[in-house]
Formats: C-alpha cells, structure tokens, sequence
C-alpha cells in the first residue's frame, strides 16, 4: 500500500466563494476537493462545544474543560491577536498530553479557525484524544464524517489503509496499486461512510458519552445513519476488498446507493392466465360477427325467395 497522499487545500479565495454559492444556492460548481472544506466550515457544531465543557463529564475524564477556551470560541468575536494566542496555548497544552487542548485544537483545524485549515491535522489531534479514551473526540470524528462524507479519506484514511495493508498481506497475489484503486472507491461509497460514522458513535458510547446514543436514534430517523446493519460490503474495507476480488461478479458502483428505486412490497400483481387466453373484448366480438353473418345470410335468402 501507498503513504497517504499529500493534503490539497484550496486557497481561500475558492474556499470563500465555494461557501458563498452553497449558502445562496445550495449548491457549488466547485468539486469536492474544495466542496469538503466549505462545507466543514459551514457546518454547525455548537451542541457538541457546549457539551465539552461541561464541568461533571470532564471530571470523569479528569481532564480540565478549559472554560476561557470555550468562552472564546462562543463568543465568535476573537480578534486575530486573541486567535493566535489561543491556537498557540492549544497547541502547548496538546504537546502535553491535555485531550481536551487536542480535541479544541481539532476543532480549530477543521473549521480553518485562527490556524490554517487542515483534515489531515484534524485526524492527527483527534487520533491522540481518542486513544486516552476521551470519548468527545470519538464522537466529533463521527460527527465530522456525518457532516461531511467528502473528507472521509482525510478523516479516517489511516485506519482504513492499516486494514487495506493487513488484508493485501494475506492476499498478496492482489497488487498494492489495485488495492489502493479499490479503497479510492470505498471512500465513495455512501453507505460505508455511514456505517463508519455510527461505529464512531457507538465507540463514543461505550467510552461513556451521555448523548452519543440518543444521537444515533435521532440520525436513524432522519436517514442520516443506517437503522439496520448495511450489506456485509459495507461494514468493513476488508469486506469490501473480499467483494471486490474474491467475489468480483457482484462488484459494487459507486453510484448504485442512489440508483436503487425501491418499491412498496404490497403492489398488487396482474392476474396470470394461460399463455393462449384471449383478451376479454375477444368473446363479445366473435358473437356479433356470428350475429352480423347471420343477418347477411337471412337477408340474401329471403330475397331469393321474394324473387321466385
């Protein structure tokens, strides 16, 4: 398998305008590659600052819940001197070891706030915060993913390419290029994303998150998340790699999510006959010709009779 590719980040400027037509139009001519930033940028997140600082949960992390950060942050009107120290405080306290200045820094990273914006920088800080079991940042990665399924290969491309990596070793008749080819389109599949994002989810419950769980109830209901388990492709790239090479008459499209029109299962199906029966008009219309061959046939013959 490949290193990760190096992160393309748009200039402002296509970032700026890119928000601009998304907000005014609801849509873009720009592509993903400049699509997932705005959109990140767009995307709201205040429930999830208000939850981090809540002073009970972080005393169960033992963690501080640095309230001058989130009262900053709130405020939304920090002036770029203010920015920078607080970017640079975060970042110290991220060096460490303090999750809660790893996950602010995250979420700085993402939103492009005081610090340039970065995916892959994001991933960095939430990795580290997830792995001391801070279950805020498993639920933001999670959340990240819903908001933007674009920036799934920034997000979560590690993971998955140590995955990716594990099954190639075991297969290793399969390329590494034909491999990496096949996780490129993993990433395109919306019912993979999805599935991943309730896995975060429900890593963030198991890790003690009160609201993670109510969260996925709400999101399954909007369609926003799977209510059932999706097809066995989808819930893992090893599975989807199986498919795709093991199994390659079933390869999946990446647009077939959106191509599949379902029907309702109570259709009433049109009665079957025999393959010889005849319309239902056929009856009626075999009776008036009889009728009209009949009235010809009484008509010539009374004329005959009426001329002798």
């Amino acid at each position: 398998m490949q290193s990760p590719l190096p992160e393309k980040i748009p200039s402002e400027m296509q970032i700026t305008d890119c928000m601009a037509q998304l907000v005014s139009k609801n849509s873009t001519s720009y592509g993903e590659v400049v699509q997932k930033y705005a959109r990140l940028r767009l995307a709201d997140f205040s429930e999830l600052l208000k939850e981090w600082q809540n002073e009970e949960y972080a005393a169960k992390l033992g963690m501080p819940t640095l309230p001058q950060v989130a009262k900053m942050l709130h405020k939304g009107n920090v002036s770029p001197e203010q920015g920078k120290k607080l970017a640079a405080f975060l970042q110290q306290t991220a060096k460490q070891g303090n999750t809660t200045g790893a996950l602010y820094l995250a979420y700085l990273c993402a939103k492009g706030l005081f610090i340039p914006q970065s995916l892959q920088k994001t991933a960095q800080c939430l990795r580290f915060a997830i792995n001391q079991g801070d279950w805020r940042a498993t639920r933001f990665l999670g959340e990240l993913l819903i908001a933007v399924p674009l920036a799934a290969r920034e997000l979560v491309g590690d993971e998955i390419q140590a995955e990716a990596t594990r099954w190639q070793s075991k297969n290793n008749h399969i390329s590494s290029e034909k491999v990496e080819h096949s996780c490129r389109r993993f990433y395109d599949a919306t019912p993979a994303i999805k599935f991943l994002a309730r896995l975060k989810l429900e890593q963030a419950v198991q890790q003690g998150s009160p609201s993670a769980q109510q969260r996925i109830k709400g999101l399954s209901v909007l369609g926003e998340l799977p209510s059932t388990m999706p097809p066995k492709q989808f819930q893992s790239i090893s599975n989807w790699l199986d498919l795709q090479f093991l199994q390659p008459q079933e390869k999946y499209s990446p647009r077939a999510d959106k191509d599949i029109v379902f029907l309702p299962d109570n259709i009433p199906l049109l009665p079957l006959g025999d393959d010889d029966e005849k319309p239902t008009w056929h009856k009626p219309a075999m009776y008036g010709l009889m009728l009209l061959v009949a009235v010809l046939i009484f008509t010539v013959l009374l004329q005959i009779v009426m001329r002798k």
